[in-house]
């Protein structure tokens, strides 16, 4: 079973409706919540999406109007400001920083990354930056 991470773009007519309930009790795609920010002037969603009828609901979701990109990475690192501190590893939530007890050098793991942004603001190089920018 494939799953993806999606940005969902909603416009103000949109906000209103029930388009992720939809997916769901509908069509029966299975989904995770991993950010969200909307209000009546519409906003963004970032979905985890899976199950068989991935496509389905992502057509559903463009058919309806809602604006999808799929993403596959969130964060830009610098190699070059990166000082491999370890800041970004302490403090992600959801460990997707790991530091290599023999070279000390820190590794990224784009799968667990959730885009949540907090490990630019801890990072002293100023080394990491958000490429979706939502």
């Amino acid at each position: 079973m494939s799953k993806g991470k999606f940005i969902l773009e909603f416009s103000p007519n949109l906000v209103n409706e029930p388009i992720i309930c939809v997916l769901v009790r509908d069509i029966g795609v299975e989904l995770n919540i991993l950010r969200a920010d909307i209000t009546e002037k519409g906003g963004h969603m970032l979905l985890e999406i899976s199950g068989k009828n991935k496509e389905k609901g992502l057509e559903r979701l463009r058919s309806s109007g809602v604006k999808v990109r799929e993403l596959t990475s969130y964060l830009s690192r610098d190699e070059k400001r990166c000082s491999n501190c370890g800041m970004c590893v302490s403090i992600c939530p959801f460990h997707s920083y790991e530091l290599d007890p023999k070279d000390y050098l820190v590794t990224f793991n784009s799968e667990s990354c959730v885009g949540c942004g907090i490990c630019i603001d801890a990072c002293p190089t100023v080394a990491l930056s958000l490429i979706d920018g939502k």
